[in-house]
């Protein structure tokens, strides 16, 4: 019988109950393995230079003394771009998650999520995908798989370009002075990606710029 690989699990987070409750929650799901725990940014980051072998996954706080979230994902994406990160926050307010994504998170995830959404997170991100509580990998898979296809709704130039200031932190007013145009024509390029793309909120579409490859992470 093919053996499957134990996925290799880093726990960084400030609170030692937070990190002993993951911890509780991962060891009875089978097929992890914590290898790691830091309670910073800086903490984790020393001991992923003298690890023999790096985590698959690092569980990230974001609000961490000495060197928070962002600032460890940059590190991260940079010096060990094999490992995938999965954000674990309290926040939950679009600019926050478009941030951390593209700083080069591959998920997130709300604390008082439960141990089933954890695990669909971190089989999901070791999988390949992003993830979001809200919004299933397979549906950006659906369109990216079918843009070729002339039955599929085209995507135009235009939307194309705030497709990629979508991942910024700039806001729709801020935008429109980008491109040059009304805020009521990005708003309009809005609603017509949403309704192309079967989204709801802009994070989805950072998420799917993203994962199209339109915009290089941070």
């Amino acid at each position: 019988m093919e053996h499957t690989p134990t996925i290799k699990i880093a726990i960084a987070d400030d609170h030692e109950m937070v990190r002993k409750g993951i911890i509780n929650f991962i060891d009875m799901f089978g097929g992890f393995d914590v290898v790691l725990t830091a309670t910073n940014g800086n903490d984790l980051i020393s001991q992923l230079k003298k690890a023999d072998t790096l985590p698959d996954i690092c569980i990230l706080d974001i609000n961490m003394p000495e060197m928070n979230g962002f600032e460890t994902l940059d590190i991260i994406r940079v010096a060990y771009p094999e490992v995938r990160v999965l954000v674990l926050t309290m926040y939950d307010n679009e600019q926050t998650i478009i941030k951390m994504f593209s700083y080069g998170a591959r998920g997130y995830l709300l604390k008082h999520a439960g141990p089933d959404e954890l695990k669909e997170a971190l089989l999901t991100i070791h999988a390949g995908e992003l993830y979001h509580p809200d919004i299933k990998a397979s549906h950006f898979k659906f369109f990216l798989q079918g843009k070729t296809d002339p039955a599929f709704p085209r995507i135009t130039d235009k939307e194309m370009v705030f497709l990629t200031y979508c991942c910024t932190e700039l806001s729709y007013k801020e935008i429109a002075q980008q491109m040059g145009v009304a805020l009521r024509t990005v708003q309009g390029y809005r609603d017509s990606l949403f309704s192309k793309l079967s989204l709801k909120k802009r994070t989805g579409l950072a998420m799917y710029a993203i994962t199209a490859g339109l915009v290089p992470l941070r």
